[in-house]
């Protein structure tokens, strides 16, 4: 069921940035990775280890940093960034124990973002393209 609900969330996502607007501005997207990014540090405080805090702070900067340099150089290095989180969230479980990532996140949160970041790569990047030719 959370591949599901993670398919409809990316579908609803891409159209809510698609009708509002939102999706025109090259900060919409950075923001959603950085974002994702950050929900594993939510559930590391939910765990209560300080060491675990401090491993998925680690992470969530990486994907800070990914979403920060696409900003400035380009729209698919975000799409790649919210694709590769969701590899990282289907691999996470493997090697880093974080009681408090719900047992449905894994599946939920790899789909939304692989399928974002598709939409991103071959959708909203060609779109700003030919918005600003």
């Amino acid at each position: 069921m959370e591949y599901i609900v993670g398919a409809l969330g990316a579908v609803a996502l891409s159209i809510f940035g698609r009708i509002s607007g939102f999706e025109k501005d090259r900060s919409f997207y950075p923001t959603v990775l950085i974002v994702i990014g950050f929900l594993y540090v939510l559930f590391a405080a939910l765990d209560g280890r300080g060491s675990v805090v401090l491993i998925e702070t680690m992470f969530a900067l990486i994907f800070s940093a990914i979403a920060l340099i696409g900003y400035y150089k380009g729209c698919r290095i975000v799409a790649f960034g919210i694709a590769a989180h969701g590899v990282f969230d289907y691999v996470h479980q493997f090697f880093i124990e974080d009681h408090g990532v719900p047992i449905w996140w894994p599946g939920f949160c790899a789909v939304i973002d692989i399928l974002i970041g598709v939409y991103v790569w071959f959708v909203a990047c060609r779109r700003r393209t030919t918005e600003t030719a």
